[in-house]
């Protein structure tokens, strides 16, 4: 028996043999027509041995750089074979079609490889399913300079079920991928861009590079295994761009048990390890640098903010299935505070935000590892990782300012008062420039907030603004809004605006003599295209209110107009 079966290995060996040395290289002459099997041979000038077929599987063909080549009728690549692309088709007779059931290639990184304008019915190009197309085009798959002409005399059909590499050294546009592809390829030792939202139904495989998906783009994968790469850092990654309030995602679904999602944002590597015990669909969003509502253009940290926090935004946004789940969180060291190496494992934790302030981070850390994990969250949302107990930031209340008999009151109240040393109570006469006038030690001992008065028995003799700088035992300075009074009776407009000019986006608006109700307030430019609006309710005839412009504002003049109850006012203010 040993015999019998030692013979039938030898002859299904050697059956296998010959079918393995037909796959051949085929280079095209200087001209002619594609589809002509005479116009191929085996040596680099397109003499030699010419193919037998188009369909023979492994064989690779290869139209030279430099060299224009036509169709006499419609040319088909089998399942198996390569036609590599170095110069350029030019579809021009009548009705001929070309369908792609192998590989095509197209190695130009700047030019449009195939044109199509013939007549009749057109030419249409076609790839099929479970075929592949592999470009090192910078534009992309179809329009101005990609791969594929923008318009052809035919039509052009990607299939939904074929697979598309993106491979080169300078950074590619996706432009013209099919909104769902079966097998995306990352090859790319820069980056690739995707332009559009994009479902995969088999396998994104991250081979090299970044792949960067665009602001406002959500790419979707059918599960955690469907992400198919090792090595990740900061030069490969799946970069979730943000542009002002917009974020892009990568969506993952399936997901269950622990799974790390390689997210990043540019340079920096944010990896996201989550852990399920139920089925749950699950997009990520992180981005480098902290702002107080966690979204990009929120109000930036400031330097003595972050020194004991890591410099970077999570986002997990659940879009099916319930349940908690625990989280690891991992950061560059570059992205850490000048504190925050001090830590020890114990000192470090994860804390969310509710869209206006930072919680308390908890959990631990990982310092050699470089992250930080917590246990049972029972609600996905915004993420960031700091020292533990300690909120990200002093959240200030409301801050208010009266006169009586010369004398200013101030009250205000924080609302998360962690590790806090003092109050810092500042006066100044323009609303730009301020001075220390007094200091009053912090109360509170832990989470809760706590209500303070001063009573400036001296204030300016026209108008005084006053703010409220908290300043933490670790050195951290947080800012309340700022309040404007006036110390002469009749004087001040019934709608102020200060500072003026605006710095870090940041204005208060103080009105007086309003009825209760309820008020919008817009920013428009010159041009009158509105730039901001809010509404908010009146509850006083004196109100005062803190506004946070878009970041996307820049220098120069603006309208705040305030508007209801047949109130109709304005102010003109600028930015620095």
């Amino acid at each position: 028996m040993r015999s019998i079966s030692s013979k039938l290995a030898s002859l299904c060996l050697l059956l296998v043999i010959p079918c393995l040395l037909q796959a051949t290289t085929y280079y095209s002459k200087s001209s002619g027509n594609a589809n002509t099997l005479s116009n191929w041979g085996i040596n680099s000038n397109g003499t030699g041995t010419a193919p037998g077929s188009f369909s023979v599987s492994g064989d690779v063909f290869i139209l030279r750089s430099g060299v224009t080549m036509n169709l006499n009728g419609h040319w088909t690549i089998s399942s198996g074979v390569t036609l590599q692309i170095d110069g350029n088709l030019s579809v021009t007779s009548n009705n001929d079609d070309i369908t792609i059931s192998g590989t095509v290639i197209f190695t130009n990184p700047g030019n449009t490889q195939v044109s199509l304008t013939g007549g009749g019915n057109g030419n249409d190009f076609t790839v099929s399913a479970n075929a592949t197309i592999r470009t090192y085009n910078q534009n992309g798959l179809r329009g101005t300079n990609a791969s594929l002409p923008a318009t052809a005399s035919g039509s052009i059909n990607l299939n939904a079920n074929a697979n598309y590499e993106f491979e080169g050294t300078s950074g590619q546009m996706t432009t013209g991928l099919p909104a769902t592809v079966k097998d995306l390829i990352i090859n790319n030792s820069t980056s690739v861009n995707l332009s559009a939202n994009t479902t995969i139904t088999s396998q994104l495989l991250l081979q090299n590079g970044i792949l960067d998906i665009a602001s406002g783009v959500t790419l979707i994968v059918p599960s955690p295994a469907a992400i198919i790469g090792s090595g990740y850092g900061s030069v490969k990654h799946i970069n979730t761009k943000v542009s002002g309030a917009s974020k892009s995602y990568i969506r993952v679904n399936n997901i269950s048990g622990t799974v790390t999602i390689p997210t990043g944002g540019g340079s920096n590597y944010l990896p996201v390890t989550i852990t399920s015990a139920s089925l749950t669909t699950v997009q990520f969003n992180v981005f480098p640098g902290l702002t107080r509502n966690g979204m990009p253009n929120g109000v930036a940290f400031s330097t003595n903010d972050k020194v004991a926090a890591v410099d970077a935004v999570y986002t997990l946004q659940r879009i099916s299935g319930s349940g908690s789940f625990d989280l690891t969180l991992g950061w560059p060291a570059s992205l850490e505070g000048s504190q925050f190496s001090a830590l020890t494992n114990l000192e470090i934790g994860i804390a969310s935000n509710t869209g206006s302030s930072w919680g308390i981070p908890i959990g631990s850390g990982n310092q050699a590892a470089n992250t930080a994990s917590v246990t049972g969250i029972a609600t996905m949302g915004v993420f960031a990782v700091g020292k533990i107990g300690i909120p990200l930031y002093v959240k200030f209340g409301s801050i208010t300012a009266s006169l009586r008999n010369n004398t200013v009151a101030l009250k205000w109240e924080t609302l998360t008062e962690i590790d806090l040393k003092k109050f810092v109570i500042e006066r100044s006469a323009d609303g730009a420039v301020f001075s220390i006038i007094s200091e009053q030690t912090a109360l509170a001992a832990n989470y809760t907030g706590y209500s303070y008065e001063y009573n400036d028995v001296n204030p300016l003799t026209a108008v005084s603004f006053y703010r409220i700088r908290a300043v933490d035992r670790d050195g951290k300075i947080s800012y309340s809004a700022i309040v404007r009074i006036s110390n002469s009776s009749g004087a001040g407009l019934k709608l102020n605006l200060y500072p003026n000019p605006v710095s870090n986006k940041e204005i208060s608006i103080q009105a007086n003599e309003l009825k209760q109700g309820i008020y919008q307030v817009y920013v428009v430019d010159f041009s009158g295209k509105q730039l901001f609006t809010e509404q908010f309710e009146v509850n006083s005839s004196r109100y005062t209110r803190h506004i946070l412009l878009p970041s996307s504002i820049s220098k120069g003049s603006y309208i705040l107009l305030l508007k209801g109850n047949s109130e109709n006012m304005s102010r003109i203010f600028s930015v620095q």
